[in-house]
């Protein structure tokens, strides 16, 4: 079992990024880490792109999720 910390009750080591947006998760998980690599940094019409499509598979109601396909 995993330690807890006294004030929160929250499991220690529990990750901070759970209180961060998409779009700071995306610039810290997906931008910097491309330019850090030499990468060039996605355009914001594809990071708009990236979120709509993970909000539609994220939907609560399986039914309204899209197919595998419509995703491809």
């Amino acid at each position: 079992m995993r330690g807890t910390s006294r004030q929160y009750g929250e499991p220690i080591g529990r990750s901070q990024s759970q209180n961060q947006s998409w779009e700071d998760r995306f610039e810290t998980g997906v931008q910097r880490p491309r330019i850090v690599e030499g990468m060039p940094a996605l355009e914001s019409s594809e990071r708009d792109a990236l979120f709509s499509m993970l909000r539609s598979m994220l939907s609560f109601r399986p039914g309204n999720c899209p197919s595998a396909q419509q995703v491809l």
